[in-house]
């Protein structure tokens, strides 16, 4: 080969939301860029005689080597001297037949997925159902989920580190999933590119492979299908009572009837899902679940069988958004009747679990087995807000885990956020050091795109997820009339649990 070398110049952005120069892995999506440098010709005559070709390449390589190589794209290219600089200048690009320049629009409608719960008693309990839902009301604005698939931002006028030129899009074809082992057993999720330089129909350079981490396009893709389900269930619920919404935000006065609490008879026509509801004469009341156990529960399935209604728990929302989510950030779902949003990632970490509700406490562990950062979160370490005294000692309990051992539930913790609460009725005085890093936290909520959260109480445990500040969760005690069984009401700091763990994709929130 030619004594020619060129390099990956990999820019990601930090915690403040500038582009700084990192050695890698390059995050997919746009927080990252890369660039292709020259860095040595010694013969450049070589690389003008003839058309020079630059080929981008998905590699299955397992992120060490080389190896069943996918093109995805080809520009042809000119290499110029610029001082004792050299750079690319991209003349043509000449795609594969299967590649596309671009981020698919967000044009297609909403595809609401949900299982019927009355066939196998299971987490997931019987085949995908779909409901297409067009969002037209004034109240949902006609969002559209904007998908984001794995892909990365290419650039060949490198100038040193800085990138001069706007970038190409580039979409890996196949989106080969790779694994790389890290230290403590964590496993890294990739796909892996790489470059090769041609002049004429000659092989002159061949690159190292490069990791693209997709963690963060899956919390965005995590976040469309949180807020796609809630939205979807307002929307099937307005459609279905025939409301009109007149200011987009806010819930008109005619539908108050579809909120409070107490009893009131189940419409014929409602939403997609359930709550965890038991029935007697036609009205609904959410404290006899527990009360008369199996033979009530029986009457809510039958209920929600006839009216075609998902039987939810706090549990399911989480458990179909990560599958719904993953399937379209790493695998092909199924987008038919009966078919399954699925990919095999999502499906190892669900694996083997039992019906209980000590699954997604399972899930998140693997989670953060696999790369996924945890913080522990408690608004008053020493003074709970339960009244009730084993609550109380359950948070401290909590706490003191998550101080010592590092631990909440058996989940490794990477970070704690403790003591925000500013409304506490036993004021205290922060250390500097601490209130410092707690505002730097509180900011950093604001932020996160996607977060799981488990929580608990001395008797009860609670799934929810943690998106922007927000805390969108299920309501046991709500009915398929009620826009609130899903709720996004709540903010983070505000929100009634006393202690808990929230997990977040890699880049979501600065590991201290």
């Amino acid at each position: 080969m030619n004594k020619a070398s060129f390099s990956f110049v990999v820019r990601k952005r930090n915690a403040a939301g500038a582009f700084q120069i990192n050695t890698g892995p390059l995050w997919g999506g746009a927080d990252g860029r890369v660039g292709l440098r020259v860095e040595r010709v010694e013969n450049l005559y070589e690389f003008t005689k003839a058309p020079c070709e630059v080929a981008i390449y998905e590699v299955d390589g397992r992120g060490r080597s080389w190896n069943r190589e996918t093109e995805i794209a080809r520009f042809g290219v000119k290499i110029r001297r610029a001082g004792t600089k050299f750079h690319f200048t991209v003349n043509s690009r000449k795609d594969t037949p299967t590649y596309e320049n671009r981020l698919p629009a967000p044009t297609e409608d909403w595809e609401h997925w949900y299982q019927e719960p009355w066939k196998v008693k299971r987490i997931f309990r019987g085949p995908w159902l779909v409901t297409p839902v067009s969002f037209t009301t004034r109240y949902h604005n006609g969002w559209k989920p904007d998908w984001q698939p794995p892909h990365f931002f290419l650039d060949f006028n490198t100038a040193g580190n800085s990138f001069d030129k706007l970038t190409t899009v580039v979409i890996p074809r196949s989106c080969t999933q790779e694994t790389v082992k890290r230290r403590r057993g964590v496993t890294d999720h990739f796909y892996t590119i790489g470059f090769k330089v041609f002049v004429g129909s000659q092989l002159k350079f061949r690159s190292t492979v490069l990791l693209v981490d997709c963690h963060n396009i899956l919390a965005h893709n995590l976040q469309l299908a949180a807020r796609g389900m809630l939205m979807a269930h307002d929307e099937l619920i307005y459609s279905n009572a025939g409301l009109t919404i007149v200011t987009p935000g806010h819930r008109p006065p005619d539908a108050t009837l579809l909120y409070g609490s107490g009893f009131r008879p189940l419409p014929d026509k409602t939403g997609t899902h359930y709550g965890s509801y038991w029935v007697r004469d036609g009205f609904v009341n959410h404290f006899g679940k527990k009360k008369y156990g199996k033979p009530q529960s029986d009457f809510v399935y039958r209920h929600a069988e006839s009216k075609k209604l998902q039987y939810l728990s706090c549990m399911e929302y989480p458990l179909q958004v990560g599958q719904i989510a993953f399937a379209k950030t790493f695998g092909a779902p199924a987008h038919k009747r009966g078919g399954r949003p699925n990919n095999a990632m999502w499906r190892s970490y669900r694996a083997g679990l039992p019906k209980t509700d000590a699954s997604f406490v399972t899930i998140v562990k693997r989670l953060v087995d696999a790369g996924w950062i945890s913080v522990y979160f408690n608004p008053d370490t020493k003074h709970p807000h339960s009244t009730d005294r084993r609550d109380q000692v359950f948070h401290k309990r909590t706490a003191k885990q998550a101080r010592r051992k590092r631990l909440y539930q058996g989940v490794r913790v990477h970070d704690r956020m403790i003591d925000f609460d500013i409304n506490t009725s036993h004021p205290r005085t922060l250390q500097p050091a601490h209130r410092a890093r707690l505002t730097e936290q509180q900011r950093q909520i604001k932020k996160v795109e996607f977060g799981f959260i488990i929580t608990a109480d001395a008797r009860h445990g609670h799934c929810a997820m943690l998106i922007k500040g927000k805390v969108y969760e299920v309501h046991y005690d709500r009915g398929p009339d009620d826009c609130s069984v899903f709720d996004a009401s709540r903010d983070f700091e505000d929100w009634a649990w006393g202690s808990g763990l929230f997990v977040v994709p890699r880049g979501q929130w600065p590991v201290p």
